[in-house]
């Protein structure tokens, strides 16, 4: 058995509640790649005025009471006083920061410079302009000085004004987010929203319901496809009135459902039903797409959108499934409806797809990469 000291990581994990997201989901997966390797902490901002203790995927986590100061931007002066707090107890190896989240980031200025910093690169701060004006010459210092960046895909380094500063190559870090697929796969009972003996061309999407989904676009292409399709559409958000009030204006309610958010145990279900999975983004404020990796396990085809990010390097055009133009409802009809009649190409696209998850997007290979990296940070600090 190995003696070897187990590495220190206090991980500024973004948030840890009930409320999905993707990076709160890459971060709770890495705590799982990892749990038997890294000694983590982890330490967020609450959306409540409440400070606790709770515990994400087995790790303990100290969530500071905050508020929200501009759409998902929250700020926790406390969260400076427990990294201080915290360091003192722990003397951490490593921070990994998960940008873009300015609190984090300032916390984190906190820590001596023997402390390694890495930092996960999950999008460019697109809507935020104000702040973004304000906060990006303290952005692009941070990325100068971290002793590694990790990008899920190369895409994310071409598609990024920020990280084209990073000149030194030996601290870029291309790791595919992984997944644990066992759980999502052994549930594939058919679900609730697509009756027995149903046979409409059946698309599922799913994620939050903010602007840069372009969840109306898709509302509006189902409008005007053919009555033998259907579209199932997972998950809440702030724009889900508009989009329900946008499917009673355009007549469509027999052909759109509106699961709200649905349970882990009953995902697979939904995936496993679908002809399709569809993330017609519009904005590169999207810049991975999990749920596309999710639907690629159960070898469905997907339909995404050409936003020359991350999104379109998971989703292969003509390789896993098909590319439409972002907000062009005519483009998005085009594939969705291409898939909808070549049921052979469906099929080839969502094999290809499936091969592609369960051996690049794999939890062990990114949980391999992500160690790799802390490693190689801790020799530079």
């Amino acid at each position: 058995m190995s003696n070897k000291k187990l590495l220190k990581v206090l991980c500024l994990g973004r948030f840890c509640d009930d409320e999905p997201g993707g990076t709160q989901t890459h971060v709770e997966t890495l705590f799982q790649a990892l749990n038997t390797k890294v000694d983590f902490v982890n330490l967020v901002p609450a959306r409540t005025a409440k400070s606790d203790v709770v515990e994400c995927a087995g790790v303990k986590t100290y969530r500071m009471a905050g508020f929200r100061l501009e759409s998902s931007v929250y700020l926790s002066p406390l969260m400076v006083w427990k990294l201080w707090r915290l360091n003192r107890k722990h003397r951490f190896d490593v921070v990994h920061l998960h940008f873009p989240d300015p609190m984090s980031h300032l916390a984190s200025m906190l820590l001596p410079r023997r402390v390694a910093r890495v930092i996960t690169w999950h999008s460019d701060i697109l809507r935020q302009k104000t702040l973004l004006s304000l906060y990006r010459p303290f952005l692009v210092a941070a990325v100068r000085r971290a002793q590694a960046v990790i990008v899920p895909t190369p895409a994310h380094v071409s598609s990024s004004e920020v990280l084209a500063s990073l000149k030194d190559e030996l601290r870029l870090h291309i790791v595919p987010f992984g997944f644990d697929f066992s759980a999502l796969l052994s549930s594939k009972n058919p679900h609730p929203a697509k009756p027995q003996g149903d046979r409409r061309f059946t698309i599922f999407a799913l994620g939050r319901h903010v602007y840069y989904k372009g969840f109306d676009v898709l509302i509006r292409a189902v409008a005007q496809m053919d009555r033998q399709v259907r579209l199932v559409l997972g998950g809440d958000g702030p724009l889900s009135p508009y989009l329900k009030n946008l499917s009673v204006e355009l007549a469509v309610e027999d052909k759109v459902h509106f699961t709200g958010r649905i349970a882990d145990e009953e995902l697979g279900g939904y995936y496993a039903s679908c002809d399709v999975f569809c993330l017609p983004a519009v904005a590169r404020t999207e810049a991975f797409g999990i749920v596309q990796v999710e639907a690629m396990a159960f070898g469905k085809a997907v339909v995404s959108t050409r936003l020359e990010n991350g999104v379109d390097y998971v989703n292969r055009h003509e390789d896993t499934g098909l590319l439409a133009e972002p907000g062009n409802l005519e483009s998005l009809i085009q594939c969705l409806e291409r898939l909808q009649f070549d049921e052979e190409l469906r099929h080839r696209l969502g094999e290809r797809g499936r091969q592609k998850a369960l051996v690049e997007y794999s939890l062990s290979n990114m949980g391999k990469l992500t160690l790799e990296a802390y490693e190689i940070a801790v020799g530079l600090a």
